[in-house]
């Protein structure tokens, strides 16, 4: 499947709200939500999926015994506790109540843990040049190899499920599709083929802006820092970045430059910049740049269904308008006798799927389903009747306030 494809969807590019349908052959139980299965649909066509198997794909999925556990693997959904996973080749040693992989058979003293980086249940620790990762405690977990053993990275430590997102960030897009794609085997009547195939697209299609590089003239790169954005987009943006930079390239500048210069497909000459490494080349003609980077994440159908839907891009939020956002709908609560935060506002704002991405022309163009949605996510989050109009008031507000 490609990731060059990405096709916008008429709405008004939120969260849809559905029905929660059946699975075929099994009487009235509950199965997966229809607007689940919509927003697959969508996801699978705008990556190249044929339409003949996206239907038997998504009627495959349908067919689950535990829609539950597939409803968490098309939401990203992270698990709770997740399986550790060995992030280097070594040896697993008991310490204490914790558990430190170190690739030294007996681990040397002085491992100091850098709380402020984990991954996979680990937490990266350094004793002068040597690194390390430890583990605990396991709190229900169970090892699956005894403490001592030599394991190798990408080795799943305990029993549970390991977290794609870590593992997409550790091990790259193959290991995480092959992964996922073998659990969800498991929960439908998939091929292993076919279950990566449909799992791809949410592994391997959207990134995180997280350096937007430097260009000339304060440059042109339209996504801000934490912006997400499908892979296609992000090259478009370099891409054009990269135009905007060759303006005025002297004569004499390198060919492979100016060759540049004559590529239209924007992502195609950005493709083109960083395969043939051209940074030196065009510092040498004077210029200034460097193309923005991103890292891969897992993105749950509905919210890449929006992405889609939204241009390929979702802006970083702005931390002045969420707090405007979270003040209001905080005041919801505070009304209806519950103790709400900030925080609890964005939580709603995510279940209905309006945030990341939230901002004063998305909120003042909400239609009739979303706004019942959103109310119906800030009832779920402060486990307390909202009314709607108390809703809708709060948008007014935000509405006036940001206008």
């Amino acid at each position: 499947m490609s990731d060059d494809l990405h096709s916008d969807r008429a709405g008004s590019g939120g969260a849809m709200v559905g029905k929660r349908s059946t699975n075929p052959g099994a009487g009235n139980k509950p199965g997966l939500l229809r607007s689940l299965l919509d927003d697959l649909t969508h996801v699978l066509t705008a990556y190249g999926c044929p339409e003949r198997d996206t239907e038997q794909l998504v009627r495959a999925v349908a067919a689950t015994h535990r829609p539950e556990a597939v409803t968490d693997i098309l939401q990203a959904t992270p698990p709770e506790p997740a399986a550790w996973t060995a992030l280097i080749d070594g040896y697993l040693n008991q310490v204490g109540s914790r558990y430190l992989l170190t690739e030294e058979a007996t681990p040397a003293d002085g491992y100091t843990p850098d709380w402020s980086y984990t991954l996979c249940g680990g937490v990266e620790c350094t004793s002068g040049s040597r690194t390390g990762w430890l583990f605990g405690p396991l709190n229900g977990r169970t090892l699956c190899i005894p403490a001592g053993s030599k394991v190798k990275a990408g080795e799943q430590l305990t029993d549970g499920i390991p977290d794609p997102h870590d593992l997409l960030r550790m091990f790259g897009p193959r290991h995480a599709v092959a992964a996922v794609g073998d659990r969800l085997t498991d929960l439908c009547p998939l091929d292993p083929e076919a279950a990566e195939r449909m799992v791809q697209p949410l592994l391997t299609a959207a990134v995180e802006v997280v350096d937007e590089g430097w260009w000339p003239d304060g440059g042109t790169f339209e996504l801000p820092k934490g912006s997400l954005c499908t892979l296609r987009r992000f090259r478009i943006e370099n891409g054009r970045a990269i135009s905007h930079a060759l303006r005025g390239l002297p004569s004499s500048a390198d060919p492979r430059l100016h060759a540049l210069a004559d590529i239209r497909d924007d992502a195609e000459r950005a493709d083109a910049f960083l395969k043939q490494k051209l940074y030196r080349i065009a510092r040498d003609a004077g210029l200034s740049m460097g193309s923005g980077a991103c890292r891969r994440v897992y993105l749950g159908c509905t919210d890449l269904a929006r992405l889609l839907d939204q241009g390929g891009a979702i802006p970083a939020d702005d931390p002045d308008f969420l707090t405007t956002v979270g003040r209001e709908l905080s005041e919801v609560g505070r009304a209806l006798g519950v103790e709400a935060c900030g925080q609890d506002a964005y939580e709603a704002l995510a279940r209905a799927g309006l945030a990341p991405g939230v901002t004063p022309r998305s909120l003042r163009k909400l239609s009739p389903e979303q706004i019942a949605g959103l109310t119906s996510a800030l009832a779920d989050v402060l486990n307390v009747e909202v009314p709607s109009e108390h809703v809708r008031a709060a948008l007014e507000r935000i509405s006036w306030h940001w206008s």
